[in-house]
């Protein structure tokens, strides 16, 4: 039972993502990021590539899985999701189907945030 209980949290993982949703909100902002850098600066490949890596990773984590998970818990809550069932609103459905519970969602949000959150001031904190 454990096996089906991973498929299950890596299956809401994925319908959580939202992968058109993220690729097409973020494509612009990092291609604009990085555009100007390799134009106008000179500097290394290898730097310019671990830029464009680490942003197309924030954006998946923090917009793709953190912002779309703590959005449906709240939603969901509201009962935003009872009201407006369009393309746009209505969140993944990972609670309505049953591959998440509200709890579950919430936990997950809160670990993900702190993780992102000590890792960062760790970065900042080594870096700076």
């Amino acid at each position: 039972m454990r096996g089906s209980s991973f498929v299950a949290h890596m299956k809401a993982g994925w319908i959580l993502l939202r992968m058109v949703a993220v690729v097409a909100s973020s494509f612009t902002t990092i291609i604009s990021t990085v555009l100007p850098l390799y134009l106008y600066y000179s500097i290394p490949a290898n730097t310019l590539y671990s830029i464009l890596g680490l942003l197309l990773f924030a954006a998946f984590i923090v917009h793709g899985l953190l912002t779309h998970l703590l959005n449906d818990w709240a939603d969901h809550r509201s009962g935003t999701d009872l009201h407006s069932p369009g393309i746009l609103s209505g969140g993944s459905g990972v609670i309505q189907s049953g591959l998440l519970d509200e709890e579950s969602l919430w936990q997950l949000g809160k670990q993900l945030l702190t993780i992102l959150s000590t890792r960062s001031s760790w970065i900042s904190f080594i870096r700076f």
